[in-house]
């Protein structure tokens, strides 16, 4: 019988009253719990905010909560992380998940959330493999958004250049300008005895062979930083493609996936999911080993490469612990 198929009640029996009553008790209850967590958050953020324990004759809040409210101090500040990170709605309606992964959910960037969670079912997650979820998604991140705001940085230095370049050539001709006015008035002064009147026609090739020296030149390095900036712009719009192409590849196998999960049960599921887990994990890691050797800075490099065998070892680690 598939899990999701429904059976012919019998609305007239006892069993289905007594049934319908303590199915209504749990849909409430769990309503009850969800409120009361998202109460409890909001009543400690706000007895902390506000210093209220004062009036109960304490000076400190972590005591008031240990002492008073029977609240471990950690866990009470937990709690307030979690009402002011996560919007209110998301909270009551998750609140099924517990404090703990309400807690890591809190460490995902606002931005990817939602992508996070349709990707990762965290109701079916164990709390380590939820950990490991969080830290993969920083180091992936990290390492995209570091190469995407080098190339920003990159575009925005070429354009500082750009304009000091053109700022520089502005000022050659104001003095390629002064140059003639200065030779015009020299030709047009009289001359003193026995000193040769300048030739105008070789002072006027002069100065223009200098003009057209310092245009020559002023044009090769504005084409160059052009190509430059076209190059940056190149590969800003590839890896932003890139990105676009990964959100789709993944949204496809999370659609492949949930086809397949709806044709298996019981421990065939949990096998599907180890596979669909163990290859993306493979892709993931083929793509970040080659990042890492793409980027160009040496010390950026070594430290994402630090990044990642700190966390290979917390995975092994992790494996290592589940013998």
């Amino acid at each position: 019988m598939s899990e999701n198929q429904i059976i012919t009640a019998d609305t007239s029996s006892p069993e289905y009253t007594a049934a319908l009553t303590l199915h209504q008790q749990i849909i409430t209850n769990g309503t009850i719990a969800a409120n009361a967590l998202y109460e409890m958050c909001r009543c400690l953020k706000q007895m902390r905010d506000d210093k209220l324990y004062t009036a109960l004759g304490y000076d400190d809040f972590g005591v008031y909560c240990e002492d008073k409210a029977n609240i471990k101090s950690r866990q009470a500040y937990t709690y307030i992380k979690i009402y002011e990170e996560l919007p209110s709605a998301f909270l009551q309606s998750n609140a099924n998940l517990g404090v703990t992964k309400l807690e890591l959910l809190t460490h995902v960037n606002p931005l990817d959330r939602e992508e996070f969670l349709e990707q990762v079912n965290v109701a079916d997650t164990t709390v380590n493999e939820l950990k490991a979820e969080i830290e993969r998604l920083k180091i992936e991140n990290g390492e995209k958004g570091e190469q995407l705001s080098m190339f920003e940085q990159e575009a925005k230095d070429l354009k500082d250049k750009n304009n000091r370049l053109t700022a520089e050539r502005e000022l050659a001709n104001m003095k390629a300008d002064e140059l003639e006015k200065k030779v015009k008035e020299l030709s047009e002064k009289p001359a003193e005895v026995a000193v040769r009147e300048p030739d105008p026609e070789e002072i006027d090739k002069l100065v223009q062979q200098a003009l057209a020296e310092s245009k020559a030149k002023q044009e090769k390095e504005v084409k160059s930083l052009k190509d430059e900036l076209n190059k940056a712009g190149k590969s800003i719009a590839e890896l932003k493609a890139s990105l676009d192409s990964e959100k789709s590849n993944a949204a496809a196998r999370q659609k492949e996936l949930e086809n397949k999960l709806e044709n298996v049960q019981g421990a065939d599921k949990e096998l599907v999911m180890f596979e669909y887990r163990f290859k993306t994990l493979q892709e993931d890691l083929q793509k970040f080993v080659k990042s890492i050797g793409e980027i160009g800075d040496e010390d950026k490099r070594n430290k994402f490469k630090a990044a990642a065998v700190k966390y290979i070892g917390m995975i092994t680690e992790e494996l290592s612990g589940n013998d």
